[in-house]
């Protein structure tokens, strides 16, 4: 919608009321790496990591694709196929998957997991 400062600044607010919450520093890193501020995004991204160890390897893998780190973030979206954590088709989707999807080997691993083969969900 193009809010951008609305939107940090809700996130900020968040972040005043539950400091410890990966999902929405995740938040705030993807705004500051849509808008280009890699500086910031790589410092919520180094808060929240302490955080998000505990989460599921789908959130986990959403973070790390948000952070820059498409290696992990694929190595965990694997696993989270793989115990169906989430269908294919909403990984193809997922906005916080984004920063994978010029990647060949994403599309790869969405393709193998096709919903002809992991059923639906």
């Amino acid at each position: 919608m193009g809010r951008h400062e609305d939107a940090q600044e809700s996130y900020e607010k968040a972040i005043e009321l539950d400091p410890e919450d990966p999902t929405i520093r995740t938040s705030l890193a993807t705004l500051h790496r849509n808008l280009g501020r890699k500086t910031e995004c790589a410092e919520q991204c180094e808060l929240a990591r302490q955080f998000i160890k505990n989460q599921i390897e789908y959130n986990r893998a959403c973070f790390e694709a948000v952070c820059g780190s498409a290696d992990e973030a694929l190595n965990l979206l694997r696993t989270a196929l793989e115990n169906k954590q989430v269908h294919p088709h909403w990984a193809r989707q997922d906005p916080d998957l984004e920063f994978l999807h010029d990647d060949p080997r994403f599309r790869a691993l969405l393709d193998e997991f096709g919903e002809d083969k992991a059923g639906s969900s």
